[in-house]
């Protein structure tokens, strides 16, 4: 692993040596093609670098230096909050060090992310039997857990991208309709544009549903040890029970410096 590192270090230095003698080599009427070819070495040592990272947080873990892992995850996470990989890894890491709490928090934005992924829900099952509190969630229903499987199985980039494509080709079918004079041809673009258009906007709202689960606000994990929940944003309102830190809530209001909280299984 130590000549790895070397080797990285020196392509590093090659590679940017390289750079500097091809940009004193460029004609003068072809250095506008310098500012591409920076891009392109930021790009690719950004690239690398990040695969580095990756590479020595594993190493990391595969050697038990878990709180090493944990600080090169939590790094990643910064550019990458989105990532699976990233917020599972984190949440081994945290876990490993007896940090339940936080291992949950991470775990479930993995889960957001994959909801089948069964290692994560495995690992959370046992983060969660470390909890003071054993709270079952209710399930979801057929038809909701259906269209959030669908909207997370693919990346964040894919349902836009995907969205615009498709609109764009429907239109230009639309266009070509108004150009065209063979009436099954006419036909075809029509009524294949408007179809395009159609399924175009289906992936839009199935992208705007995604964004809405991947940055969803209402629910969030108890860090306090022991939290006193009150039947009202008042001080002198009736105790209704305790809930201990791990604990998943789903946040129904704030006022000031009161949450209403309701649990998991819908207390």
């Amino acid at each position: 692993m130590k000549y790895r590192s070397w080797l990285v270090v020196n392509s590093y230095w090659l590679l940017v040596s390289s750079y500097r003698l091809l940009v004193k080599l460029i004609p003068l009427r072809y250095y506008k093609l310098k500012p591409i070819l920076t891009t392109l070495l930021v790009l690719f040592l950004t690239l690398n670098l990040q695969a580095g990272l990756v590479e020595k947080a594993a190493k990391h873990y595969e050697e038990g230096q878990f709180a090493e892992a944990e600080k090169v995850y939590r790094t990643l996470y910064e550019d990458y909050p989105q990532s699976f990989e990233v917020n599972y890894n984190l949440g081994n890491s945290l876990y490993k060090q007896g940090k339940i709490t936080e291992a949950i928090l991470y775990y479930e934005k993995a889960l957001k992310l994959k909801p089948n992924n069964e290692d994560v829900k495995h690992n959370l099952k046992l983060s969660y039997l470390r909890t003071v509190d054993k709270v079952e969630p209710l399930p979801d229903l057929f038809l909701t857990a259906w269209a959030k499987d669908i909207a997370l199985s693919k990346s964040t980039k894919y349902w836009p991208m995907w969205s615009i494509i498709l609109v764009c080709v429907g239109f230009l079918m639309l266009i070509v309709y108004l150009f065209i004079v063979q009436p099954r041809l006419k036909k075809i673009n029509f009524f294949g544009g408007l179809g395009f258009i159609a399924v175009g906007l289906i992936y839009l709202c199935i992208g705007i549903y995604q964004n809405s689960l991947l940055n969803d606000n209402e629910t969030a994990i108890v860090f306090t040890p022991t939290l006193n929940v009150k039947g009202g944003p008042s001080e002198s309102a009736t105790k209704l029970f305790v809930v201990h830190e791990g604990t998943k809530v789903v946040i129904k209001s704030t006022q000031e410096d009161w949450v209403e909280i309701k649990l998991m299984n819908g207390n």
